[in-house]
C-alpha cells in the first residue's frame, strides 16, 4: 500500500498535467491576434533582456579578434614597407653608381566613367576627361586592379577607351614566374586566354600574367589576370590557356589615364640560371643537337662504255 506523501506526489503530477492541458486548450481557443500580442510581450519581457547583452558579447569578441588579425596585417606591411623602402635605396644607388637615371614617376590623370556598353566583358568605356584635360588618342588607362585599355576616340569634354576585352585586342603578356611570353586576348567576349603559348612551356594554374611592355604600346608590370587552367593536347603545337581576368568591368567607376612619364625597364624573358622554352625554335634547336648523324659511305663505281664515236683521247678518227 503506497505510503502518503507518495500519494501526494501522484495527486501533484496528475494537477500539474492537467493544468498544462488547461492551459494548452486556452491557448488553442485564443484569437491569433492574441496569441501573436502575447508571444511579442513574452519575448520582450524575457528573451530581449537575455538577448542584447549576448549580442553586444559576441560583438565584442568578433571585433577583437579582427582587431588581432588587422594588428597582424599592419605589422606585416610596415615590416614589407622597410623593406621596399630599402630596396628602393639600394637600387637609387646602384643606378647612380652605373650613371643611370632614376625612373620617374607617370603623369596620371584621373578620369571617371560616364557609359559603358552592356556586355559580359565591356569592349569600350566613355570616361569624363578629353583634350581639354591634356589626354590624347593611344594613352593607356588602368585601375589599381589591372589593365583597363587605350584611348581611341578623343573629344574636348570626353573620351573612349577600348578596352582589354574588345574582341579585336591584342596585349603582348607574360607570365611573372616563368617569363613566358604570349598574347592576352578575348574569345568572341565571354571569356579571356593566354594565346601563342608553346606547348612545352612552365605555366601552372595560378600563375600571374601582366603586361610585357614587349608591344611598345602598354608599359610592363599591368596586371591581365590569373592562370585558371592549363590545357595541352597531343596534336596541338600550343597551350590552351584559360585566365580570369583582373579588372571587373561592371564595376570600374574611375580609372587613371597615362598622360606622361617614364616607362619602366623591360625584364629579362629568361631568368639566369632557369632555362624556359619559351619558343617553339628553342626546341627545335635541342632536338637537332641531340640527333644522331647517321654517315654512309657509297663506294664509287666505273662502268666502261663502247667508243661509238670516236671520243677517245686523241681526237677524233
Amino acid at each position: 500500500m503506497p505510503s502518503f506523501p507518495v500519494k501526494i506526489m501522484r495527486r501533484h503530477d496528475v494537477a500539474v498535467l492537467a493544468a498544462f492541458l488547461l492551459s494548452s486548450l486556452a491557448l488553442a481557443a485564443l484569437p491569433g491576434g492574441f496569441k501573436r500580442s502575447m508571444g511579442n510581450a513574452v519575448v520582450r519581457v524575457f528573451y530581449a533582456p537575455l538577448q542584447l547583452p549576448l549580442y553586444q558579447l559576441r560583438s565584442l569578441l568578433i571585433a577583437w579578434e579582427e582587431n588581432l588579425e588587422l594588428r597582424r596585417l599592419l605589422a606585416e606591411a610596415r615590416l614589407k614597407n622597410l623593406s621596399l623602402n630599402e630596396a628602393r635605396r639600394e637600387n637609387d644607388r646602384l643606378r647612380a653608381l652605373l650613371g643611370q637615371r632614376g625612373r620617374r614617376e607617370w603623369a596620371l590623370v584621373p578620369a571617371q566613367v560616364t557609359g559603358r556598353e552592356p556586355a559580359l566583358l565591356a569592349p569600350e568605356l566613355r570616361i569624363d576627361r578629353g583634350g581639354d584635360g591634356g589626354l590624347d588618342t593611344g594613352m593607356v588607362a588602368f585601375t589599381v586592379d589591372g589593365l583597363v585599355g587605350k584611348i581611341t576616340d578623343i573629344r574636348p569634354d570626353g573620351a573612349t577607351v577600348r578596352t582589354v576585352f574588345d574582341p579585336q585586342s591584342r596585349v603582348s603578356a607574360i607570365v611573372l614566374r616563368s617569363r613566358v611570353l604570349g598574347v592576352f586576348r578575348t574569345v568572341r567576349g565571354t571569356k579571356c586566354i593566354l594565346d601563342r603559348v608553346p606547348v612545352r612551356s612552365d605555366v601552372r594554374q595560378g600563375d600571374t600574367i601582366v603586361t610585357s611592355g614587349y608591344g611598345w604600346l602598354f608599359p610592363f608590370g599591368l596586371p591581365l589576370g590569373v592562370v585558371e587552367e592549363v590545357v595541352s593536347h597531343s596534336r596541338s603545337l600550343t597551350l590552351q590557356i584559360a585566365v580570369r581576368p583582373a579588372l571587373d568591368a561592371d564595376r570600374i567607376d574611375h580609372l587613371f589615364v597615362i598622360a606622361g612619364g617614364a616607362t619602366p625597364q623591360l625584364p629579362a624573358l629568361v631568368p639566369a640560371g632557369d632555362a624556359v622554352a619559351d619558343s617553339l625554335r628553342a626546341r627545335r634547336r635541342r632536338r637537332a643537337a641531340g640527333t644522331a648523324v647517321l654517315k654512309l659511305a657509297v663506294p664509287r663505281l666505273l662502268i666502261e662504255l663502247p667508243d661509238t664515236l670516236g671520243l677517245q683521247p686523241g681526237g677524233v678518227r
